[in-house]
């Protein structure tokens, strides 16, 4: 006695729905993880550099961004380059002692720059 199984078209669907939300939400939960990570640093020629905080910034004497614009320099003054729109934190500055140490005053737009690591 056999019995026939029926199977839908729309069940294989439902099911690679489902694994590919489970995938997609397991890959963004891992990325959050690493860029919120309390202890974030990374290396520079062998060495451990502290990421930028907003408390770092301003101790140095620079002017804290939470959301500037992702695009700086060249990108932001050329009408061809697409630039997305995101938030993308910023330490502000003029010259390189308002940026904490291992940062340089970097990418200047009418004389105002941001600290970033020189590699």
């Amino acid at each position: 006695m056999k019995k026939n199984v029926e199977f839908k078209s729309w069940h294989g669907v439902l099911l690679l729905a489902i694994l590919f939300v489970a995938i997609v939400l397991g890959i963004v939960q891992m990325v959050n993880q690493d860029v919120t990570s309390p202890d974030a640093s990374f290396q520079r020629r062998g060495e451990q550099v502290e990421q930028l905080t907003q408390a770092s910034c301003e101790s140095a004497g620079g002017q804290w961004e939470a959301c500037g614009s992702a695009c700086r320099g060249e990108e932001a003054e050329n009408p061809e380059v697409v630039c997305m729109e995101l938030c993308q934190e910023y330490c502000y500055c003029r010259e390189d002692h308002q940026c904490p140490v291992d940062h340089n005053c970097v990418e200047k737009i009418e004389e105002i720059g941001i600290c970033e690591v020189e590699f």
